[in-house]
């Protein structure tokens, strides 16, 4: 579902309009098109057209009566094996003063949401707190995340998963519904009269037409329903996946002295994930960078496909801080604590 409302905020704070008039593209004609059918992904074009008001009124109560047309479509997609449905949405933003949401009732009963952070999985509740206690700026039902939100109840779940779209929301209402912000369209930097922000302005009161967000946008988000908790459905490294999907080269028939399958880094276990591949900055050897995505302590391998020759755990600076006996000619293991960043330089 597509949910436009109106936003009078600023770059710092979304805000509504005291009289707010949303849309919902729940019931409005849709033409729904078979563009794909291979033996490995199907897919169908879904395509709305959302009548939404134009900008907000002069001052900046309302939204106005004069209508303009949102044209937005979707490619929804499902790969053979796949755990996730792909969606990839256009929209031709000709409205100013507005946010743009795309809606998700999960049907799931629970109090939290868990969404990724920087080396973690922030675990936020649901229910705000009392705005009457917040006179400056009031509480605020979005959050910012990375690759995914999810919602669960310990023995189902849903993950909606984003490509750079750092805003959502899990409403308050009976179907738990996740909200995940495509644009908002706001025209300064800061104002005075945000009825979220009471306080005053944030930074300085200076135009910025850019920040409408008008014309053309492709926005590319998944959804993953699952059982169990996000980490029994592992659903960093199906975040990750969709964000990065696998890049196929073709080439030609010639000789060489790789074997038919090869992974350059690999690493496990499966809560253990690659943060940074990159040449060494002081010398010519690998860093790894990798960090253990779950509340437990975990011992974690590093595998590369040349011998190794030297291994030692680094700082974030790449200055060395024990030397790593390999376990293999292959392999190194070392210890992690819950959500521990760990940097491997590897000299070959």
């Amino acid at each position: 579902v597509f949910e436009d409302g109106g936003d009078v905020g600023d770059e710092y704070n979304y805000s509504y309009p005291l009289r707010d008039r949303i849309v919902f593209s729940v019931g409005l004609p849709a033409v729904i098109e078979l563009v794909e059918q291979g033996p490995l992904r199907i897919t169908y074009k879904v395509s709305q057209t959302l009548p939404v008001p134009q900008c907000a009124t002069p001052d900046r109560q309302g939204r106005s009566e004069d209508l303009v047309n949102l044209s937005i479509t979707s490619y929804i997609s499902l790969s053979v094996g796949a755990k996730r449905v792909e969606i990839m949405t256009e929209v031709d933003n000709t409205a100013q003063d507005h946010r743009l949401r795309v809606l998700f009732p999960s049907g799931i009963q629970t109090d939290y949401s868990y969404a990724e952070g920087h080396y973690d999985v922030v675990k936020r509740p649901i229910k705000l707190p009392d705005p009457n206690a917040y006179p400056i700026e009031k509480p605020c039902p979005t959050h910012p995340q990375r690759a995914f939100v999810d919602v669960n109840d310990g023995d189902n779940g849903l993950a909606i998963i984003n490509q750079g779209l750092p805003e959502y929301e899990v409403k308050d209402d009976d179907c738990r519904t996740i909200a995940l912000t495509l644009l908002r369209g706001v025209d300064a930097i800061s104002h005075s009269d945000l009825l979220t922000r009471p306080g005053g302005n944030a930074g300085w009161p200076y135009s910025t037409p850019g920040g409408q967000c008008l014309g053309k946008h492709t926005f590319q988000y998944a959804i993953a329903p699952h059982q169990g908790t996000w980490q029994d459905a592992l659903m960093y490294r199906e975040a990750h996946q969709h964000n990065v999907p696998c890049r196929v080269v073709q080439t030609d028939s010639h000789s060489g002295e790789l074997p038919e399958t090869l992974s350059f880094v690999s690493v496990s276990p499966a809560s253990f994930i690659i943060s940074a591949i990159k040449k060494a900055e002081a010398e010519d050897a690998l860093i790894v960078r990798v960090y253990n995505a779950s509340d437990q302590a975990q011992s974690g391998e590093i595998r590369v496909c040349q011998k190794i020759k030297r291994a030692v755990l680094t700082n974030l600076n790449e200055e060395p801080l024990e030397t790593i006996a390999p376990n293999s000619e292959f392999t190194v293991t070392f210890q992690t604590r819950p959500w521990e960043v760990k940097t491997v330089q590897f000299n070959f």
